[in-house]
């Protein structure tokens, strides 16, 4: 997303950005609406994920804990704070880092 967004600013001389929260866990899913319908998820993964990206700048994306500690031996990560979590305490949250690009 953040690789077709760039390239829109570039060829449309635009600037946007997107924010991007990830989280892991159980969701519901399904069709919503009587006349026009809607394919969504939602649930507290869903809603975890949505509060994590309002804490990134435009062109970031922060991860959860849980996607954190399955991912971290893949990419690199910087902390970026805490969260409100329901019924628990605050729960760290993360933010990727740009990969580095090989000099060859």
């Amino acid at each position: 997303m953040q690789r077709i967004v760039d390239s829109y600013d570039r060829e449309s001389n635009a600037t946007l950005g997107v924010r991007i929260g990830i989280d892991a866990g159980p969701v519901a899913a399904g069709l919503v609406g009587r006349s026009k319908f809607v394919y969504d998820l939602w649930g507290e993964t869903v809603n975890l994920a949505y509060r994590i990206q309002s804490q990134g700048d435009a062109s970031s994306i922060i991860v959860s804990d849980t996607v954190y500690k399955r991912v971290r031996e893949l990419y690199t990560f910087a902390p970026a704070g805490t969260i409100k979590t329901k019924n628990q305490p605050d729960a760290p949250i993360w933010q990727l880092q740009p990969r580095r690009e090989s000099a060859t």
